[in-house]
């Protein structure tokens, strides 16, 4: 920026000695550049590529997820915690030192045990507002419910917030985020549906959902390579394809493992519902980019 400003000051002053008053130089100055939106490519391209350690970090968080589903130990409460926790704190210690790209691959394993919290509690709060609504069922006490009620209300403004923030400065970064998160929650759902608890498949040894353990780590493998080649590549386009292509490619496949044969028409499906969910926060960024370039013009 320092630099842009410079040059944009010898413009003017050049067009000032040439006779041209100060705002009409001004504004001969600006269009001299070029248009802003492929400048704003250019410079993206020029400053967008991480450097091997930015992409060695953000690899990382998929490696760790990729070991717990190969080895079988995320079974094991004290290496889940464990893992679990370096997640939550790489992820918070990278957002209070200035977001570095490799922060957003954490921080979707980050949030993935806040939703799953907030999925198992679903069964007290559901039997709450049942009884409120309908009279009938069991409520759990008023101390219980407002917990319930803060936490819910918590994980949705952390949610909100991460996602509002992180589209402003580029909805690829979302995308990287919530890259993990479709396939990990339908994998719970399908855990917890099979009628294994999720709780009690994390304390036994060998739990039935293990006969995934193989295709989820293939799966989390391929994201670190992605993202990987994310923080590496120069073109945008490439980076979206990137992600666009594990998430429903990488994705389908390992759901198809879960699900078992779904057939090409089931997977075409799956894959176009996991392309919407990746593709979703470009809305986001039109949204709220639009509204940034208002306050700015």
């Amino acid at each position: 920026m320092n630099e842009i400003s410079a040059h944009f000051q010898e413009k003017v002053s050049e067009l000032e000695r040439e006779g041209f008053t100060r705002s009409a130089a001004e504004r001969e100055a600006v269009s001299s550049f070029g248009e802003a939106r492929s400048i704003a490519r250019m410079m993206y391209e020029a400053f967008s590529k991480g450097s091997w350690i930015d992409a060695f970090m953000s690899f990382q968080p998929h490696l760790i997820a990729a070991a717990l589903f190969a080895s079988h130990y995320w079974h094991n409460p004290i290496i889940l915690g464990f893992a679990l926790a370096t997640v939550a704190i790489i992820t918070i210690l990278g957002w209070r030192n200035g977001s570095p790209t490799w922060m957003y691959s954490w921080a979707g394993y980050a949030f993935f045990p806040l939703l799953i919290i907030a999925f198992l509690f679903r069964h007290p709060m559901g039997r709450t507002l049942q009884f409120v609504f309908t009279g009938t069922g069991s409520p759990v006490t008023i101390w219980a419910l407002a917990g319930l009620i803060a936490y819910y209300a918590g994980v949705f403004w952390l949610m909100i917030w991460a996602v509002v923030k992180t589209a402003k400065r580029d909805w690829l970064f979302v995308s990287l985020m919530l890259l993990p998160l479709p396939v990990l929650g339908i994998w719970v759902l399908t855990v917890e549906q099979g009628g294994e608890f999720l709780f009690r498949a994390v304390l036994e040894a060998a739990p039935l959902s293990a006969r995934w353990d193989s295709a989820l780590a293939y799966f989390c493998f391929v994201l670190g390579v992605t993202s990987t080649l994310f923080i590496r590549i120069r073109r945008r386009v490439f980076k979206a394809g990137a992600i666009i292509a594990a998430g429903m490619v990488g994705g389908a496949l390992a759901l198809r493992s879960i699900w078992g044969d779904v057939g090409p028409m089931r997977f075409l499906a799956i894959s176009a519902c996991l392309c919407a969910i990746l593709m979703s926060p470009l809305l986001l960024h039109e949204f709220f980019g639009h509204e940034t370039d208002q306050k700015v013009l």
